[in-house]
């Protein structure tokens, strides 16, 4: 008898929350199905949609100076070996010369200092 109070008591439970949700989307709701059964099921909301993807933008990649060196290496106050160039720049879409020193750096490039 008390088997029968106890699954009686469960199901009564189940009822009522499935009443109390019915009047949410999500929940406990009822189902009709064939020859009268009837069940009580849980309905899930769907899955939250995916984060938006983000790019990087590309690397800017700046194009190495071509440069004409216009005097001989000298050593600069610093102890650095150094020499004038010449080279070509574009400035508002128009081709100018532009000038400069440029001295040799320890892993053998060239940068400019002035």
């Amino acid at each position: 008898m008390k088997r029968v109070v106890a699954t009686f008591v469960l199901a009564a439970g189940l009822a009522s929350l499935a009443h109390a949700a019915m009047a949410d989307e999500w929940g406990w709701h009822r189902r009709h199905r064939p020859w009268g059964r009837e069940e009580v099921i849980m309905v899930y909301p769907p899955p939250p949609p995916p984060p938006s993807v983000v790019y990087m933008p590309a690397p800017v990649v700046m194009a190495p100076v071509q440069a004409t060196p216009t005097s001989d290496t000298y050593l600069d106050r610093l102890g650095r070996y150094c020499r004038e160039y010449q080279s070509t720049v574009i400035v508002g879409g128009m081709v100018r010369p532009s000038y400069g020193t440029a001295c040799l750096q320890p892993d053998g490039s060239w940068q400019i200092v002035r």
